[in-house]
């Protein structure tokens, strides 16, 4: 091995080398076998995948005919999901006409010899929850808005169901190839980090999101809107929130669940607007005896966040999944920033969470 073009990186235990240069890889998958161009690869550690960062995926068929994914508006492009979403593009018809049985019980990722085969594919994420109720999944609409949920997490998860579906309805010669690249440094730890979650946790990828500024959202933590009054600035604001929210599923807000609007906040700032708003404050309250005291009372973004820690606290315990929360300020620059948020100023910043 040369040193100078290599660094190894130990996660978990296990031992992966990191190339200076990215190095691309490509797997192929057939009806009956998985090969990559990494001597790492391995079918009975899916788990690896983790590691890895999907850069471009297609079906080759069996004459030659090059087919890619034809992305819906706002789907992530090369993600974990494509190439699952692809076998569903080829072989939506035969996928579709299945029976239910046949549906729940069509198999999707085997991570290695001692683990489960994760099973199911299902029409809508409600029954995918009931099956499992986790945030690994991915969604292929077709039709009238009909869908097709099922089991996704890493790069390498949902190898068992497309070779699946090529076994059932491709023809001798039809294949998937893959080509993927190592995760970098930063892109490890974030893997890393997450972890303790849940032991498969990672930064989550979208479903799909139908807006453009989403992701930039899930990236940066934080987004200004400007431009001048009455310009849908408050409309888009609600659009981003919801379509992260809905997992890409719809951007319009009144279609949430009354548990799901819980998981956004709006305010508007004014001149007179203060930390004791926000953050917490002192408020009148009337006695028992009739007198006038004070107490100590949360403010509108302090309760947000103690709804998000509960949440937070209940995934890690495993009671329930973890969601993501959106804070909408809006008329952000008519507040006085410094009285309205005093330490929590350091907040904005993801360098200090």
């Amino acid at each position: 091995m040369d040193n100078s073009n290599n660094f190894m990186k130990q996660v978990n235990g296990e031992d992966f080398v990191t190339k200076a240069k990215q190095e691309k890889f490509t797997l192929i998958i057939t009806a009956n076998e998985v090969i990559s161009s990494d001597e790492r690869f391995s079918i009975d550690n899916l788990g690896l995948g983790n590691n890895y960062k999907p850069l471009d995926t297609y079906f080759k068929s069996s004459s030659g005919e090059i087919i890619k994914r034809k992305y819906a508006k706002g789907e992530k492009r090369s993600s974990n999901q494509t190439m699952p979403r692809l076998a569903c593009q080829i072989f939506e018809e035969s996928l579709v006409a299945l029976f239910e049985e046949e549906k729940v019980n069509f198999p999707i990722c085997k991570y290695n010899a001692e683990s489960e085969l994760i099973r199911g594919i299902f029409s809508s994420v409600e029954e995918f929850k009931k099956y499992r109720n986790s945030i690994e999944y991915f969604i292929y609409k077709y039709g009238n808005e009909k869908l097709l949920v099922s089991y996704c997490w890493n790069i390498f998860s949902t190898i068992t169901f497309v070779k699946e579906c090529l076994k059932r309805f491709g023809k001798e010669g039809d294949q998937f190839v893959l080509t993927y690249r190592e995760k970098d440094k930063k892109e490890v730890e974030q893997l890393a980090d997450q972890k303790f979650i849940d032991n498969k946790y990672d930064v989550v990828e979208s479903n799909g999101y139908m807006n453009q500024y989403s992701n930039q959202l899930i990236e940066s933590k934080n987004i200004i809107l400007r431009g001048a009054p009455g310009t849908g600035k408050s409309y888009l604001a609600k659009e981003i929130a919801t379509d992260i929210i809905s997992n890409g599923y719809f951007d319009n807000y009144t279609l949430l669940t009354d548990e799901q609007k819980k998981q956004i906040e709006f305010v508007q700032f004014h001149q007179s607007y203060d930390y004791s708003d926000f953050v917490e404050g002192l408020r009148p309250k009337v006695n028992n005896d009739g007198s006038i005291g004070f107490e100590l009372r949360d403010g509108i973004f302090k309760k947000f966040v103690a709804r998000a820690k509960k949440n937070y606290i209940n995934a890690i315990s495993k009671q329930e999944e973890l969601k993501k929360y959106i804070f909408i300020i809006d008329e952000i620059n008519r507040g006085e920033i410094s009285k309205i948020f005093g330490e929590l100023f350091f907040s904005i910043d993801p360098g200090y969470r």
